[in-house]
């Protein structure tokens, strides 16, 4: 036979270039699509709200479980319950009743609930105007 007289093809050039060609496009739509980065605030509200979520499960787990007069068990609950933001008091109460005095669950027990933090917006009010301030001044030193 005889050889053939078409060129060869270069394919490795070709896809050396279709990948270029692939690589800006695709960085060029990852630039325009729009996409939100997490703040280092919004990390750690996250963090504390999973943190938050495994305390919540925990705590339902212990006290699903019970105690039965363990006082191991009863000192998680009650440290997790103060944790929790929740009063101990009747559970502190309640397992003195059921198994005897605990200095440790009574120490929960008595623990002083969390207070509500509010927040407050500032009582300042900037003057109505520069004019008006300045001829009240100008007004109380005549």
């Amino acid at each position: 036979m005889t050889e053939s007289v078409r060129a060869k093809v270069p394919w490795f050039s070709l896809v050396l270039l279709l990948l270029v060609v692939l690589s800006v496009l695709l960085n060029a739509l990852l630039t325009v699509l729009p996409f939100h980065v997490p703040t280092a605030r919004e990390r750690q509200r996250d963090e504390q709200l999973a943190i938050a979520a495994a305390r919540h499960t925990h705590l339902a787990a212990l006290l699903a479980e019970g105690d039965h007069c363990r006082p191991a068990v009863a000192h998680e609950i009650a440290r997790a319950l103060v944790f929790d933001g929740r009063s101990a008091r009747a559970y502190a109460d309640d397992y003195e009743q059921r198994c005897g005095a605990d200095l440790v669950i009574r120490h929960w027990g008595d623990a002083p609930q969390p207070r509500s933090i509010e927040v407050s917006q500032p009582s300042y009010s900037p003057p109505a105007s520069p004019a008006a301030s300045t001829s009240s001044i100008t007004t109380s030193w005549m």
